[in-house]
């Protein structure tokens, strides 16, 4: 065998380390590239408290998702998220859902990557991995968690297309586990209407009739949340045709503006018994009536551009309506007491 000279020793030398410097340059260049094209959350998603730049960045991560393009290139960049508050992750976990549903369909079985997890804000990773949207982002979930102390509590969300008594049913016993549940067969009434709402209204042209629900708890605040979902039409659009009277009769008699808020506020005011329904009974006043026997509690509303809340505190009732800028895509009812 020929012996190599040192001269051409020191070429190959040179020669593997400029391929080495080549390589790490263009994974370089691949990663500025996965991190440009990645959609970047928002650092706050509340929508209690930032409502329309949370709605905004929510309805973008839709139509992001929605991209026709390879699943592994579609990143959704949590880095930046350092609060999200449980009815913003369960609507965010609906839009990872949905998005799944219709790749499933085409034959595609991956979500969006796991993006970069190890940089993320403490305790989002355990708090979304509770509620269970890291099931829908294709890189495999860190085996260990380092789980945060928190005060707060997650249930993993539940998901249904019909009317299932058995969701809620596990949502409950999930809940009992860590507190006794207060008026559990009124919170079961007012969770059966809301999915039963969602079912027979929600989507009237076709579409897949889902809802999610799930719940948290603050030992801090000893506050019990409890929130359904549906990605659909929202009440402000199906009322019209819900009920036997018009719109503008009941907006005259009861002298309020037409406006989101206002036909949320009519609807959970009006029984079913004076609707087009067959069914008889109390309709969105199920709904209200959890909040009502506890005597401590908030209910909100939110869909379209309305938000209506129903207070009681120490047994006193009172009301507040809001009207947004930005429309949030259906419905999702909220349920806060203290327990």
């Amino acid at each position: 065998m020929k012996k190599l000279s040192e001269t051409y020793k020191l070429w190959l030398i040179i020669r593997a380390r400029e391929e080495l410097l080549k390589k790490k340059k263009k994974n370089r260049d691949h990663s500025k590239n996965k991190e440009r094209n990645a959609f970047k959350l928002i650092n706050n998603l509340d929508i209690e408290n930032n409502f329309e730049e949370t709605i905004s960045n929510l309805i973008s991560v839709e139509k992001y998702l929605a991209e026709d393009q390879k699943a592994h290139t579609r990143l959704v960049d949590f880095r930046p998220l350092k609060n999200i508050t449980t009815s913003s992750a369960l609507i965010l976990a609906s839009l990872f859902d949905r998005n799944m549903r219709f790749r499933n369909q085409r034959g595609e079985n991956i979500g969006p990557a796991l993006y970069k997890y190890k940089e993320w804000e403490k305790g989002i990773l355990t708090k979304l991995n509770d509620i269970g949207l890291l099931d829908f982002l294709a890189t495999r979930k860190p085996k260990k968690l380092q789980h945060t102390i928190s005060e707060e509590k997650y249930i993993r969300f539940r998901s249904a297309k019909n009317v299932k008594g058995a969701v809620i049913n596990e949502l409950q016993d999930d809940i009992s586990k860590i507190i006794p549940i207060p008026h559990k067969k009124a919170l079961y009434a007012g969770l059966s209407e809301a999915t039963i709402n969602s079912h027979q209204h929600a989507y009237p042209n076709g579409e897949e009739k889902n809802w999610w629900i799930s719940s948290s708890y603050s030992d801090e605040k000893k506050e019990l949340t409890v929130i359904a979902y549906d990605a659909g039409v929202g009440i402000p659009a199906t009322l019209p045709r819900n009920f036997t009277e018009t719109l503008e009769v009941i907006f005259t008699r009861k002298k309020i503006k037409d406006n989101d808020s206002n036909r949320i506020k009519v609807a959970t005011e009006l029984k079913k018994s004076r609707t087009k329904e067959d069914n008889r009974g109390n309709g969105l006043q199920d709904i209200k009536n959890y909040i009502y026997i506890n005597k401590n509690g908030v209910l909100k509303i939110y869909s379209s551009k309305g938000e209506y809340q129903y207070i009681v505190r120490d047994g006193i009732e009172s009301e507040k309506l809001n009207e947004h800028i930005t429309s949030l895509k259906g419905t999702l009812i909220e349920w806060k007491v203290t327990v």
